[in-house]
């Protein structure tokens, strides 16, 4: 056996047991497989969980290694037509073991094949464990014998009833059930029961988290490419979890062949992990293209709608090109209103586009600049030349006339909003006349919006062997991404979420941000979402978090934007009218540029509703600290403990500077508690203390160091603490020191209370270096 693959002995014995010990023969491959006939049962287990299949009964299950969640008796099978087909305890059947290696590491993987089942000519169930891993993944296939009448429907990778036994959690009433919406609202974590019953679901993830018993269970898919997965749950307070059951449906004419998505359960105590972890297999399963840059740029719709013009653009543009240029931002992306009659389907530009998008294309050159645009380009509108032309183009109903996906579309000149068929070529050459042009002109962001109508599970195609729902959305995507090219920025918007990835690069992260007006609960709503999101960030794509609007409204919710924009570390998209925002509001928008392109993990998703907590850990080359963001979405003033133990520095000095203040956090106190306003937040650096002077914080970037000072150290033999610093020309910002006892500044007239050094800096360039002078005082000893 290869002793590369495992080097635990618990797992060498216990894949050497299953071939030695099951009935039949084993043949070896000679390549890591080996295949053994008419097992009764066989298991594999890597020190944290077990899987194992009862041939016998044709059932399998799964145990945590302490016993703590489990489920057994779980069965799996087709949808034929009407019928259920699954194999039975009659059934024959051979196991085969396989040792292999993939992005994310090693593996083994079971797979159990029934090559003749009634109809079928093959039933496949495979299961994948990792070392050390909390968690399996599962698949079934099948194909159905020649001559069969019946169409695959679905297949059934996983069925838990009332008599499969399900072993979770301690109190009941503590139960909480993360549910992953597929759109870009809805995700949340919420009770698990409304009175004595629970029953939930998801196109891609459910969990179940009992913190009293510190246990989770977190069912969720993997792809979505080739048919429409769901998982639902039902549980009592009586009886715990009472039925599971995981389904990929397939609604595609003729359809003889068909692999599940892949299936992955966890029993990792900390749902928090347990969602990255999962997260990272979903980046394995789909190669997503993510990017090492990420996109950085300004958006027209909230801050001009339908009065955009052309000149409006460019007057932003100048602003953007003097002010943020240098920190990253190279796009302005027009928004709903530049096309034809501002409806749906003719994506030319209108009046207030006098000259064009070629022409707007090549003045933003001039500026160091690129050209975003918004296109539904799934949709028309009756108003347009291509409806008159190509009825046959569209979605239709059964009784063949064309689908309406809106009645009335929302903006004048109104009219009914119609679907393209993704499957009929004069469709797919429509595609190809509304974006080459754009490409041709120079557009490198595309906001894909509206798309999701050709998702549907109704409406009649062209090609009705073509699978409809999430695969026929990802066929449609894939169009417009053949077009665009892979070096474009590509952005889903108002559709499903889940089954564009692999496809897209951005994801909107939670629901449309709105306006800057003091309309707290749609806020907490989007804090709610995008709480929930942030182990989608680099793993499904780039998250992005809507506009950065700070030009307007008070200033405490542009506080509360600027922390949500540089905690959750997705794209940029600024969203005011920069030529009339104030120059301190301009100046806030600075410190959160460039972004730090890490999500923030919400502590306390579990715990509070909506979360308070995000914790983003900083690593630099020069030290590795935590930027801590508390969200208050109430009107009354709240006190946070810091929950240091959850950062690794329980019982170990501290440092806590927050940024909005300028402040030390809870000096001598412990535990560290922060008191945060009503409708307002707090970003919070906390370090591990040094014996010496060190970074506090800056003034410059929430981060506080992560962005805006890419070298500092320490030197003993001379007492100084230097660093350089990155802003732009033009820009000033502070360095603060925290001065323990035994030292003090040589320049004493930059101290800033007791404790703190302010170190001033002003940058003729994009980096400047500073440097803060220190000797010995009283009886303390320099280090």
């Amino acid at each position: 056996m290869d002793k590369r693959i495992f080097g635990s002995r618990r797992w060498m014995l216990l894949l050497s047991a299953m071939v030695a010990v099951l009935a039949g023969s084993p043949a070896s491959h000679g390549d890591g497989v080996v295949t053994v006939l008419n097992p009764p049962r066989f298991e594999i287990d890597n020190g944290r969980v077990t899987v194992w299949y009862d041939s016998g009964q044709a059932v399998w299950g799964m145990t945590a290694r302490d016993g703590s969640v489990s489920f057994s008796n779980g069965v799996s099978g087709v949808q034929l037509g009407d019928e259920e087909s699954r194999a039975d305890r009659s059934s024959v059947c051979s196991a085969q073991r396989e040792l292999g290696h993939d992005a994310l590491g090693d593996y083994v993987r079971l797979q159990v094949t029934y090559p003749g089942l009634p109809q079928l000519d093959e039933l496949v169930w495979n299961a994948t464990l990792r070392p050390d891993a909390s968690y399996a993944v599962f698949s079934v296939s099948a194909r159905v014998r020649s001559g069969v009448p019946e169409t695959l429907r679905g297949i059934r990778v996983l069925g838990l009833t009332e008599d499969s036994a399900v072993q979770f959690g301690a109190k009941r009433d503590c139960w909480a059930c993360f549910i992953d919406s597929g759109h870009q609202g809805g995700t949340r974590v919420a009770p698990c029961f409304e009175g004595g019953q629970a029953s939930h679901s998801s196109p891609a993830t459910l969990l179940l988290h009992d913190a009293a018993a510190g246990q989770s269970l977190l069912l969720g898919w993997l792809s979505w490419g080739g048919s429409n997965p769901g998982v639902q749950f039902t549980a009592s307070k009586a009886g715990g979890v009472t039925a599971v059951s995981a389904d990929c449906v397939c609604h595609a004419d003729g359809l003889a062949q068909l692999t599940s998505e892949p299936f992955f359960v966890s029993v990792e105590s900390d749902p928090l992990a347990a969602l990255e972890q999962y997260a990272r297999e979903v980046c394995r399963a789909n190669n997503p293209p993510i990017r090492e840059d990420t996109l950085m740029g300004w958006l027209s719709w909230y801050c001009s709608r339908l009065t955009m013009t052309e000149e409006f653009v460019l007057a932003n543009a100048r602003v953007v090109a003097g002010q943020f240029r240098a920190y990253g931002v190279d796009t302005m992306q027009v928004d709903h209103g530049w096309e034809y009659r501002d409806v749906v389907g003719h994506w030319i530009a209108n009046d207030r586009f006098p000259h064009g998008i070629d022409w707007l294309a090549d003045e933003l050159k001039r500026l160091d600049l690129q050209l975003g645009v918004w296109i539904a380009a799934s949709c028309v509108s009756e108003h347009t030349p291509f409806f008159a032309g190509h009825p046959n183009a569209l979605i239709r109903n059964a009784d063949g006339a064309p689908s309406v996906f809106v009645e009335k579309w929302h903006w004048a000149p109104h009219g009914r909003v119609f679907s393209l068929d993704p499957t009929d070529p004069d469709a797919q050459q429509h595609y190809r006349d509304s974006l080459q042009p754009l490409v041709d002109a120079g557009v490198r962001y595309y906001k894909v919006d509206f798309i999701g109508s050709s998702g549907s599970l109704s409406g009649v195609f062209r090609d009705p062997q073509r699978a409809r729902g999430f695969p026929m959305l990802r066929y449609e995507m894939q169009q417009i991404r053949d077009v665009i090219g892979a070096d474009s920025w590509l952005r889903y918007c108002s559709a499903p979420s889940n089954p564009y990835c692999g496809i897209v690069n951005i994801g909107g992260a939670t629901v449309d941000i709105g306006n800057a007006t003091g309309n707290w609960e749609h806020l907490r709503n989007y804090h709610m979402q995008l709480s929930s999101c942030w182990y989608k960030h680099r793993t499904f794509w780039h998250n992005e978090p809507d506009a950065l609007i700070v030009g307007e409204g008070a200033e405490n919710e542009a506080r509360l934007r600027c922390a949500w924009l540089a905690l959750s570390g997705g794209v940029v998209a600024l969203g005011d009218d920069l030529t009339r925002a104030a120059p301190a509001r301009l100046a806030m928008i600075s410190k959160c540029l460039p972004p730090y392109d890490v999500a923030a993990r919400p502590l306390d998703l579990f715990e509070q509703s909506p979360a308070r907590i995000w914790d983003l850990t900083v690593n630099a080359p020069w030290d590795t600290w935590h930027v801590v963001g508390l969200f208050n979405l109430d009107q009354e003033e709240i006190s946070v403990q810091l929950p240091l133990a959850r950062f690794g520095l329980d019982g170990v000095p501290v440092t806590a500077w927050e940024f909005w203040t300028q402040s030390m956090v809870g000096a001598g106190q412990n535990p560290l508690t922060v008191t945060v306003p009503g409708y307002d937040s707090r970003v919070v650096a906390v370090r591990r203390a040094r014996p010496h002077p060190q970074i506090l914080g800056t003034d410059m970037h929430l981060t506080m160091g992560g962005v805006d000072v890419p070298e500092a150290a320490w030197n003993a033999g001379e007492l100084t603490l230097s660093g350089i610093a990155a802003r732009v020309p033009g820009a000033q910002g502070t360095v603060f020191v925290r001065v323990p006892d035994g030292y003090e500044p040589v320049e004493a007239g930059l101290m800033r209370g007791e404790g703190v050094l302010a170190v001033p800096i002003e940058f003729a360039d994009r980096e400047a270096t500073w440097s803060a002078a220190f000797r010995a005082a009283g009886n303390g000893e320099g280090e």
